[in-house]
Parts: structure tokens; C-alpha cells; sequence
């Protein structure tokens, strides 16, 4: 059995992702798995026991210093015993240059290594991103395109106490850019009968003291910092989730890819998702829509709002969202 080693802490194209970035690599290595490879992945911090608790290969951490995360010695060794390791930053990442520093230096073939960070995230009907890192790979694997999907899995635990909502907003992203403006979020929340939450981290939340106050006018929503888990069994049954591309998004999804495959929920159970995606505010485009859209095992529940990315967010009508 060949052996595979990968190190993604996230930023898999010099652009900002901690968990996305990483939840689309373990998927690409659980697809690696399937087919009878042995799979080491080295991640972060925050998603080490995520993927731990979800996938059958050997999962560990970067260790964080001053300036940057670094290998630990045992994923060096790791790296010796592997037939291929794979980088995923591209050449001239800080990050990156040094892992392969570090292996080289501790005696890992260099043939052995593979950087893989030099992605197309931009271009408008480019491949998605899962599809780019995998036929990287396979070609330095030297194997063919095989037929089945891939799409992220995050094991959320036991089920939890339910509550019903109807619907879900996820207005944030690691990348502020992306947020929802309040103007928009308040708009759909007034549009919406049902009981609606608004979910974000303490920070986020912290942040925009402004929506927090503006929420208390409407009696059927609430804002909630509640963490990964809890929000993926709070939103089983859902409605809709209108959300942006961020990792929020991203884990919520992959654990309900998870709780599908597991056939805990049925595709109906399954909430319909609507990401609301924009331009940055220097004209260029944020990342593509189509290199980044989520990754469902019912691929008929997300709809893409402002797909083309022709519009800032701030730009967006309420109409390309709820239709009347």
C-alpha cells in the first residue's frame, strides 16, 4: 500500500481559509483512501480532532510559532516513511518553503515532495477546486481520473437537543470582504416568517454591535455564537440557510454530507443552502464561484446567488434572493 502524506494548515492559494481550504484537502485524501492509499494529513489546530473524529487515516497539527506554523519531528519522520508528500502552498510561500525546508534537511528524498498551491481560484468557469488539487495529484501518482464524487465529511457527534428553526443566516467569513452587509441580512430576516437565527463566532458577533441591536426589533430572530457542532444539528431540518462562502458554510455542510451518509437524514431533512457571494471592493473578482461552490451530496440543494459575481454585495437586490 502506498503511502501519502499531506500538509494543509489552509491558504492553499496564497488566499485566506483555515477551515474551507482544509475541509476541501480532506476530501480530496479521503478520496485517496477509497482507493486503497495510506493517508497521513497534517492540518491545524482547530481542525486536528475534526478530521480525527471523521476519517480513518492519522490526522496531526503544524506547531504554531512567532512568525509561522512549523512541522513537528514526528511528522518529519512521518515524512521519511512516505512514498509521496504533498505541500499544499504554492512555491514562494513562506509557510510552504519552509515544511519542504524542514523535510529535505531531515533527510527526505526531494523527489518525494510535491508542492500543489498554484490553483486557478478566479477565472469564471474554472474547474473547482477539488478537481484541481486531485488532478494534480493523480498526475504526480501517475493514475487516471476515477468516476466517483468528492465532497467534504465533518462527524458531528451524537445527536443533540434540536431546536426548531426555520431559518438560518451565516453572515460571516474569515474574509471580511465577503460579509453581508446588515442592510441585507435585516432585509431578509424581514421577509422571512418562521423563526430565524443568525449564527457567527463571539468575535464576529462582538464586532457588529450594530445587527445585534437592529435583531432585538425583530421578535422571531436571534443572534447565536454557538459553536460548529451545535449549529449543524440546530439547522437539521431547516428551511433554507442563506449564507456567504466561508468556513461556517463549509463545516456545516460537510457535516451534513456526513449525517447523509450515514443516513441519519434524508435528502428532504437536508436544508436548502443560498450563498450569496460579490466582487471585492477594488473591482476584482473574489474567489470564482464555480472554483469554489459548496460541495453537497444532494447537489440540487444550493443555489448560487450573484453567481457571474457582477455585482458587489452591497449592490445585491433583495429579489435575487427571495423571490417573491
Amino acid at each position: 500500500m502506498k503511502k501519502i502524506m499531506f500538509v494543509c494548515n489552509g491558504g492553499i492559494a496564497n488566499y485566506p481559509g483555515k477551515i474551507g481550504d482544509v475541509l476541501v484537502s480532506s476530501a480530496v485524501a479521503y478520496f485517496l483512501r477509497k482507493r486503497n492509499y495510506e493517508i497521513h494529513f497534517v492540518t491545524n489546530e482547530i481542525m486536528k480532532e475534526f478530521l480525527r473524529k471523521t476519517h480513518d487515516f492519522s490526522v496531526s497539527s503544524t506547531k504554531k510559532t512567532k512568525d509561522l506554523e512549523i512541522l513537528d519531528t514526528k511528522d518529519l519522520e512521518t515524512g521519511k516513511e512516505n512514498d509521496f508528500i504533498f505541500i499544499l502552498k504554492q512555491d514562494g510561500n513562506k509557510e510552504g518553503d519552509f515544511w519542504e525546508k524542514q523535510l529535505l534537511d531531515y533527510g527526505v528524498e526531494k523527489s518525494k515532495v510535491y508542492r500543489i498551491g498554484k490553483l486557478d481560484i478566479f477565472s469564471e468557469n474554472g474547474k473547482h477546486i477539488t478537481e484541481q488539487i486531485i488532478s494534480e495529484v493523480l498526475l504526480f501518482l501517475k493514475e487516471e481520473r476515477w468516476g466517483e464524487e468528492i465532497y467534504p465529511l465533518l462527524n458531528i457527534g451524537k445527536e443533540r437537543k434540536k431546536e426548531k428553526i426555520d431559518y438560518a443566516i451565516f453572515p460571516f467569513a474569515g474574509d471580511r470582504r465577503k460579509w453581508l452587509t446588515n442592510e441585507i441580512i435585516l432585509k431578509i430576516i424581514s421577509r422571512l416568517k418562521g423563526k430565524i437565527s443568525i449564527f457567527g463566532s463571539t468575535k464576529e458577533i462582538e464586532e457588529n454591535k450594530e445587527l445585534k441591536e437592529e435583531i432585538k426589533k425583530f421578535p422571531n430572530a436571534q443572534i447565536n455564537a454557538d459553536d460548529i457542532l451545535t449549529v449543524c444539528w440546530k439547522i437539521v431540518n431547516c428551511k433554507t440557510v442563506f449564507c456567504v462562502d466561508g468556513g461556517l458554510m463549509w463545516s456545516v455542510i460537510a457535516g451534513l454530507n456526513w449525517l447523509a451518509l450515514k443516513n441519519k437524514i434524508s435528502e428532504k431533512e437536508f436544508p436548502f443552502f443560498k450563498v450569496i457571494i460579490g466582487k471585492d471592493i477594488s473591482e476584482n473578482y473574489l474567489p470564482s464561484s464555480s472554483v469554489w461552490r459548496p460541495l453537497l451530496i444532494f447537489k440540487d440543494k444550493a443555489e448560487i446567488i450573484n453567481e457571474k459575481q457582477e455585482l458587489r454585495l452591497k449592490d445585491i437586490k433583495i429579489e435575487m434572493i427571495i423571490k417573491e
